[in-house]
């Protein structure tokens, strides 16, 4: 039997008798007995194979803030870092997929780790490539949509670098009824959530292909445990983190916005509270930046940056849709991506003081 840890750790315990012993005979107390005492050691020993960590002088750490991915276009600091996780939240279908379609082939049209703005002036992105794990749309309506991008981005060229980076640069991982994260199968909702075998796939496929960017679509279909618990949630995504730190990758992690967020239009400030994220309150303080995607009473699209540990937050942008054309095309008037309006507005009632830290 393999344990597999979710930043990636394996262990390899002959578990297997006992197990089905104590299964055979579940009146039998030795051997249930035997089987959980196996596993707590496996579990021990799976501890102590990890990385131990020692206590650093903080003057003797480098000074440093983690790479950035993403940021918001204009702005410093980042919105999403290498080895974080970023939620991107809104109403369903309000186009969350087809705003991460937007960074995917903007990020992966530039050269590797060279910033450039994408969506005009959406984002600052550091170039590099995509892998996009999804659970819900089917691999060829995403495909589809990414290629109808391309050719509003490319002016029709099918050999331009929006084309030739959804042949190089980003690649779909369909995991549909294939979960990262939650109860083991046969035990029940409330059980401790362990990873499951989606998990393996994003592992596998994000040391393939390196990408600099991982989006996760939707959270609540990669995480199958209990979303309001704090535990589990923040296991799920601090594993998430170390997986993007392994790889030197972001985490963009899309998910529904709660019922309340429904209402943002009726409240300004609303776009700003980080809490609109469905689900426990740990699913926004465990990423490091939130931004939120809502449509306004005119009709417009609206992004908003809620939380940012490593930037500016409290920014909005107006938003345009980029629409499939065509009038015989049975797609036609999907949204495949955006496109920013202007520049992002800083709603911060006070910027704080600033001065040189002479590092």
């Amino acid at each position: 039997m393999t344990t597999t840890g979710l930043a990636g750790s394996e262990l390899t315990l002959d578990l297997q008798d006992l197990v089905e012993r104590a299964r055979r005979n579940p009146e039998n107390e030795g051997a249930r007995q035997a089987a959980i005492e196996a596993l707590r050691s496996a579990s021990a020993e799976l501890d102590r194979s990890r990385d131990p960590r020692v206590a650093q002088f903080l003057a003797d750490i480098s000074p440093d803030a983690p790479r950035p991915v993403l940021t918001a276009a204009g702005q410093g600091g980042a919105v999403l870092s290498a080895g974080t996780v970023c939620i991107l939240t809104g109403e369903g279908g309000v186009a969350k997929t087809g705003l991460s379609l937007a960074v995917a082939v903007g990020m992966a049209s530039r050269e590797q780790l060279q910033q450039a703005n994408i969506g005009q002036g959406i984002f600052d992105a550091w170039g590099g490539k995509v892998l996009m794990a999804t659970w819900e749309d089917q691999p060829g309506w995403t495909a589809w949509r990414a290629r109808a991008l391309a050719s509003h981005l490319d002016h029709g060229n099918s050999d331009g670098p929006a084309h030739s980076a959804l042949r190089s640069s980003v690649q779909l991982l369909d995991l549909a009824g294939r979960p990262l994260y939650g109860p083991a199968e046969g035990t029940s909702y409330s059980s401790r959530p362990v990873p499951l075998p989606g998990w393996v796939d994003l592992q596998e496929a994000t040391a393939s292909l390196q990408p600099n960017l991982i989006i996760i679509d939707p959270a609540l279909a990669a995480f199958v445990g209990e979303s309001n618990a704090a535990s589990p949630v923040r296991e799920f995504l601090g594993g998430l983190a170390e997986l993007g730190k392994q790889h030197d990758a972001g985490v963009l992690l899309l998910a529904h916005s709660t019922k309340a967020a429904r209402g943002a239009r009726q409240n300004p400030e609303a776009i700003f509270d980080p809490g609109l994220v469905g689900g426990s309150g740990h699913w926004t303080d465990g990423a490091r930046g939130v931004i939120t995607l809502t449509r306004t009473d005119e009709g417009g699209y609206l992004l908003a940056v809620a939380k940012a540990n490593y930037g500016p937050s409290r920014l909005k942008l107006s938003l345009r849709p980029v629409r499939a054309a065509g009038q015989q095309d049975q797609h036609s008037g999907a949204i495949t991506g955006f496109e920013g309006l202007g520049k992002w507005e800083d709603s911060s009632e006070s910027g704080g003081q600033t001065y040189d830290p002479g590092i």
